[in-house]
């Protein structure tokens, strides 16, 4: 009797009946099914728009999934990027808040591209419109505030500086509202391309973990005002990433980091920065928990300071706690010669130091002339084995007991080599150098006590300028053979 009452309790379920859980494993069930059919960026909102529809019970656990990742950005945006015909969602998003308020506290990841001319794009009416909006993102945890890098003919600023805004009228509450989501205890992470706050600004955010200024910077000369941070505790992110499309603007970056007066680097565990002596020296020393570093490529010549490496600036503390060291460097090979292709890490002792390193990865560019007219082979040097002989010591053991994986990367790049001296190049870079250059870490990884690979490559550009080529040249050979018949 019990199996029968039970049987046509089951009958009589609905939809409603089910618990919440497994509503909301049918509703991400059906986000990833989506995304796996359908590749565009939006496909799978489409499809939860549609479950929405089978059952209100639907109606919420579909909405946190749609507006947990917003954009606010003006027509034929997206990303920050030219995008013919996207929407302008930074008007269109207004209107869904404004219709249903509820929706404004399930956002979580907010992406605003600010437009590069305010005034045409952001009417008075739109201004308030946005500036309720921003009111209303009460959760969010990820803010990226994005201008998009500067187009030829810009007359007006290639940066927004959030400070400035406020002194336009009908703009200052959209700087407002943006910086009460910077206050939010919810904030952990803020990304910056081509926007500019103050360092009061970022004197407020109570909760940051990652910090990245691409390129952007929170550099201000007005004074700061530290009676309003009076009590309040020190803001210890976790990571910091920094990408000036100027040298000048890096630095301005890593100076308001430093003279933040509540920004404790101590916690840091990863830093991504290019390599400028001022900048990785000024943001180094104060991490005591390294664990990754990334160096990436400068805009300017490589800098060799005293004959040793950039590890000279590391907190002492994180030597015994980095684990991955990524360097990327570009040389210049029309200039006579091939530099140091490992930052200097090699011309000191340093490197051995770092005792809990598990992953060692470098990427050399190399850029030449129409035809590399010197003995570009010969300037392969010592200096190119100088990784192998630190690593591996003439006693054939790995110096660096916790090191597990080693990668080398060379890529040819540029646009104006000759494609058969390319060749040439790549094809020297992928056997000689491999072969002379690194034979004990070779050693080494063919007994299985460490992982070590060497790649060699053109770049995207210069395989398509040898493909344009080889088209022509069949081009030409069909050609004499039809004129032949």
């Amino acid at each position: 009797m019990v199996n029968a009452t039970h049987a046509s309790q089951c009958m009589g379920a609905t939809l409603a009946d089910l618990p919440t859980e497994l509503k909301a494993l049918v509703v991400k069930f059906r986000r990833d099914q989506a995304e796996h059919e359908d590749r565009s960026p939006n496909g799978w909102k489409q499809s939860l728009c549609d479950l929405s529809l089978v059952s209100k019970d639907f109606v919420p656990l579909c909405q946190e999934e749609l507006f947990e990742d917003v954009e606010m950005e003006a027509a034929g945006c997206k990303y920050g990027e030219d995008v013919p015909g996207a929407p302008n969602t930074l008007a269109l998003f207004p209107r869904v808040v404004k219709s249903s308020p509820h929706l404004g506290r399930l956002v979580k990841d907010l992406f605003i591209s600010l437009p590069r001319d305010f005034d045409t794009v952001i009417s008075p009416e739109l201004a308030g419109d946005i500036s309720n909006t921003l009111k209303l993102l009460t959760n969010v945890e990820h803010l990226y505030l994005n201008r998009g890098p500067p187009k030829d003919g810009d007359t007006f600023p290639h940066t927004i500086n959030l400070r400035d805004l406020r002194k336009r009228p009908h703009l200052c509450a959209i700087a407002d509202g943006l910086r009460e989501i910077m206050n939010s205890k919810k904030l952990r992470m803020i990304e910056l391309r081509w926007v500019n706050v103050s360092p009061q600004d970022m004197m407020e955010c109570k909760g940051l973990e990652i910090v990245r200024l691409l390129p952007s910077d929170c550099f201000d000369a007005s004074p700061l005002d530290t009676k309003t941070n009076e009590g309040k505790g020190p803001i210890c992110p976790n990571l910091i990433e920094i990408a000036g499309h100027r040298d000048c603007q890096s630095y301005a970056a890593v100076k308001a980091i430093e003279r933040h007066p509540r920004l404790n680097l101590s916690k840091l565990k990863t830093v991504i920065a290019p390599f400028q002596k001022r900048i990785l020296e000024d943001l180094l020393k104060g991490a005591e928990q390294l664990e990754v570093v990334v160096i990436k490529r400068s805009r300017r010549d490589p800098e060799v300071v005293d004959g040793k490496s950039f590890i000279q600036w590391l907190n002492p503390k994180s030597f015994n706690t980095l684990r991955i060291l990524k360097l990327s460097i570009k040389l210049k090979a029309n200039r006579n010669w091939i530099r140091d292709p490992y930052l200097s890490i090699t011309s000191d002792d340093l490197l051995l130091q770092l005792t809990a390193l598990v992953k060692l990865e470098i990427r050399v560019g190399i850029e030449g002339n129409a035809n590399l007219a010197f003995p570009w082979i010969s300037s392969f040097g010592s200096q190119w084995t100088a990784l192998d002989r630190a690593l591996v010591p003439s006693d054939r053991e790995i110096a660096l007991k916790s090191l597990e994986e080693v990668s080398i990367a060379v890529v040819i790049e540029g646009g104006h080599y000759d494609v058969a001296i390319a060749k040439k190049l790549l094809v020297y870079c992928r056997k000689q150098m491999l072969i002379h250059n690194f034979p004990r870490l070779k050693e080494r990884d063919a007994k299985h006590e460490i992982k070590f690979r060497f790649r060699g490559r053109c770049s995207d550009r210069l395989l398509a300028q040898a493909i344009a080529l080889l088209a022509a040249e069949e081009r030409r050979l069909r050609t004499k053979a039809l004129e032949s018949t």
